[in-house]
């Protein structure tokens, strides 16, 4: 009875063991994956517009002072907005503008044709043509077409992505 009684915790112990190295993870202990100097940080600038125009003619919207060189390590930065179109195909087009020296920021421009909902849309990096002062920074929208009545809602924001 004892050999039986031992030979199935053994059983057991070593089926035990089986299941966890499957629970492992494959590629390496998590740490050398997620080295701190690899950790990508976004930070948020956000500017709270919830806007609905049927003009072609660009609506302006100030937001924040904003200083690109108080982040640290920047790699990118990029801007994001949610909106739609009353009309497929015509377009809702929003973009960050620079305020203070009274200027879309180059490559910014983000656009969208759908109905029924609202779309994230999401710029390319702009890092490079950011403005490198302080500068009062918000957005300005239109729709593609006079008439079509276009919506801007939730959050419009620049990304800051840092390491």
């Amino acid at each position: 009875m004892y050999k039986q009684i031992t030979k199935l915790l053994f059983i057991l112990i070593f089926s035990s063991l089986g299941a966890c190295s499957l629970l492992e993870d494959p590629v390496g202990p998590q740490s050398a994956l997620n080295n701190s100097s690899d950790a990508v940080k976004i930070s948020t600038i956000k500017f709270s517009v919830r806007h609905l125009t049927s003009s072609e003619d660009w609506l302006y919207f100030p937001g924040e002072m904003v200083d690109i060189a108080s982040f640290r390590n920047v790699d990118s930065v990029r801007f994001a907005s949610n909106m739609r179109s009353q009309t497929y195909p015509e377009r809702c087009i929003v973009e960050l503008y620079d305020f203070t020296n009274e200027q879309p920021i180059i490559n910014s421009t983000v656009d969208a044709n759908v109905r029924f909902y609202f779309k994230y849309v999401e710029s390319p990096d702009i890092l490079p043509k950011f403005p490198k002062e302080k500068v009062l920074m918000g957005i300005r929208m239109r729709s593609s077409k006079e008439g079509t009545f276009v919506e801007v809602a939730y959050d419009s924001e620049i990304l800051v992505y840092s390491r």
